[in-house]
């Protein structure tokens, strides 16, 4: 949904995923689209112990887990222009590596009927969007495409 607003709504000022794991970006982000003015959007990773069938005492560290393995990037558009923050920069910068979603699936009971296999599937389809997508997992612009373009 944010990628959505942030690609197709030519209105919308600014639009920004966060994780209450990281509780300042999350907080930075909201007095932004507070003080824009204009149309914004926030989407929130918030994990649910009891839809995702975990012990509420690994809530923290889930949201933590979603963004190390890519599963959940941080990001934000502001008046159309993209940033990656928080540790998603650190990510795409080459300063951390990645985490196996392995990590981060194995730890929910919702997912204990995967395979070896669904995890292997899954972290190739993680895997492919960060290395093809603009934002990872959100906007399926590749980046090959981006680098054609001439320079504005």
């Amino acid at each position: 949904m944010a990628a959505m607003m942030a690609a197709g709504h030519p209105s919308c000022r600014f639009v920004s995923t966060v994780c209450m794991s990281y509780p300042v970006l999350a907080m930075n982000a909201v007095r932004r689209s507070l003080s824009i003015g204009g149309p914004t959007f926030i989407h929130s990773l918030d994990p649910c112990p009891k839809g995702w069938d975990y012990d509420p005492m690994l809530s923290h560290e889930l949201g933590e887990l979603a963004v190390q393995t890519g599963i959940w990037p941080l990001w934000q558009v502001e008046d159309h222009k993209l940033s990656l923050i928080g540790k998603t920069r650190d990510i795409a910068d080459g300063r951390l590596k990645r985490l196996p979603v392995r990590d981060y699936l194995l730890k929910q009971g919702r997912f204990a009927h995967f395979t070896d296999e669904d995890i292997d599937y899954f972290q190739s389809k993680v895997d492919e969007t960060w290395n093809k997508w603009v934002i990872p997992g959100m906007i399926p612009i590749h980046k090959e495409v981006e680098q054609d373009q001439p320079p504005a």
